[in-house]
């Protein structure tokens, strides 16, 4: 199978916690500043989720953006449709 037929599009919710202090060098651990909250496989279903965040969690020192990615599937790894 080709590379590319193994990733699938989807997009990711990601949570940013303000301020990010501290953080400053790519050895920092931006765990404790980034987080994943979740993976959507329609961009437009991400958007409408990343809205609803950011009004829901306005005054909590945080921002929701979204980001397309991909998911990679291990070689030999069984495509769950079949």
């Amino acid at each position: 199978m080709d590379p590319v037929e193994q990733r699938e599009q989807v997009y990711a919710i990601v949570r940013v916690d303000l301020p990010v202090e501290g953080v400053v060098s790519p050895s920092s651990d931006w765990r404790t500043v980034v987080t994943v909250k979740g993976i959507l496989r329609s961009e437009e279903a991400a958007k409408a989720e990343t809205d609803r965040l950011n009004a829901l969690n306005s005054a909590r020192g945080c921002v929701y953006f979204w980001q397309t990615t991909r998911v990679l599937k291990a070689q030999g790894e069984a495509d769950a449709a079949g």
